[in-house]
C-alpha cells in the first residue's frame, strides 16, 4: 500500500486504524459492478441480451445454489442484500465469487443487439488473480487483519516475518501430509479462531512432525539428517513437557506453530516423506 496519507500519519484521522465494515461493504460493491459491467460474471450468472442471444448461465438459480453451497438465505442478489451482511457473510460471499468468476476471452460477433460478442471462452485462472488482488486491496482498508489465500479462502494474516513460512507450498508430493498442513494452516488463520483452535493446530503439525520424523531416522546415516531428527524431536519434545504451563499464552502458541511448521519443511527437504 503507498505511504498514508497527512491526517492518517498523524493520527488525526478516525479510520486510521482501518475503514469499518459497512465502508468496505460499499467498495466491495463497486467493484463487484465493475467486475460485472466488464463481463466477468457471464459464464457462471450468464450475459444479458435483448435478442437472447447472450451466454446460458452455468448456475440458474444463484440463491439457490448459494443455499446449498453457504447454507445460507437473503444474501443474493448483491446489490440488495450487501448492507445487511454480517462479517461472515461478507467472507463467505467473497469466497463464493472468487470460485465463480471468469474473464471472457472469445467469442462470436454479435449482431443487431448492443452486445460486443457473445462469449464462449473463458479463463478462470486469470479472473481468480485478478479478484484476489482486487480483494486484498480491499482488505488491506479493513479494520482487521484478513487476507484472501492463493486458494480463496479469506484468512488472518500472517504476523510480519513469517508471511514466506505460511504461504510456502509444503516441499512434498504426498496428498496426506500436504492435506494435514493444509489443514492446519486454515485451522490456525481462519477469521475468529479461539486459542483452542489454534491449539488445535499445533498438535495436528506435531502428529505430522511425528510420522515425517520415523522416516527421518531411517535416513540418519546421511551427513545433516541426524542433527534434524534430533531437532525435530526436541520441537515435539517442547511441546509435550511444557505445553501444560504455557498453552495459555497465545505468544508460545504461535511460536510453536511456526516452529513445527518450519522444522516439518527442513525434514521433507532433506529427507523426504518416505515415499517412493
Amino acid at each position: 500500500m503507498a505511504d498514508p496519507f497527512y491526517s492518517i500519519r498523524v493520527g488525526r484521522n478516525e479510520n486510521s486504524q482501518g475503514l469499518p465494515l459497512r465502508d468496505i461493504l460499499n467498495l466491495f460493491y463497486a467493484l463487484y459492478k465493475k467486475l460485472d459491467n466488464d463481463g466477468l460474471f457471464f459464464e457462471y450468472f450468464g450475459q444479458k441480451c435483448i435478442r437472447n442471444e447472450g451466454r446460458d448461465a452455468l448456475i440458474k438459480r444463484p440463491e439457490d445454489d448459494i443455499l446449498f453451497k453457504l447454507k445460507k438465505k437473503n444474501v443474493w442478489p448483491i446489490e440488495y442484500k450487501i448492507l445487511s451482511y454480517s462479517e461472515e457473510d461478507f467472507f463467505d460471499i467473497v469466497e463464493y465469487i472468487y470460485h465463480h468468476i471468469s474473464v471472457p476471452v472469445d467469442g462470436r460477433p454479435a449482431r443487431n443487439c448492443l452486445c460486443r460478442k457473445h462469449w464462449t471462452v473463458f479463463d478462470r485462472d486469470a479472473a481468480k488473480a485478478k479478484f484476489r488482488r482486487e480483494v486484498n486491496a480491499l482488505l488491506e482498508s479493513y479494520r482487521g487483519d484478513f487476507e484472501m489465500s492463493a486458494n480463496g479462502q479469506v484468512l488472518q494474516k500472517a504476523n510480519p516475518g513469517f508471511e514466506a513460512l505460511v504461504e510456502a507450498e509444503p516441499p512434498t508430493d504426498n496428498a496426506d501430509i500436504r492435506g494435514a498442513i493444509d489443514a492446519a494452516l486454515v485451522k490456525f488463520r481462519k477469521p475468529g479462531v479461539t486459542l483452542d483452535g489454534r491449539r488445535e493446530a499445533v498438535r495436528a503439525l506435531s502428529a505430522v512432525l511425528r510420522r515425517i520424523e520415523n522416516h527421518a531416522r531411517s535416513a540418519a546415516a546421511e551427513p545433516g539428517n541426524e542433527f534434524l531428527v534430533e531437532f525435530s524431536h526436541g520441537v515435539r519434545a517442547l511441546k509435550d513437557q511444557r505445553w501444560a504451563d504455557r498453552e495459555s499464552d497465545p505468544v508460545v502458541v504461535e511460536l510453536l506453530f511456526h516452529l513445527h511448521l518450519s522444522t516439518i519443511y527442513a525434514l521433507l527437504q532433506k529427507v523426504g516423506d518416505g515415499e517412493a
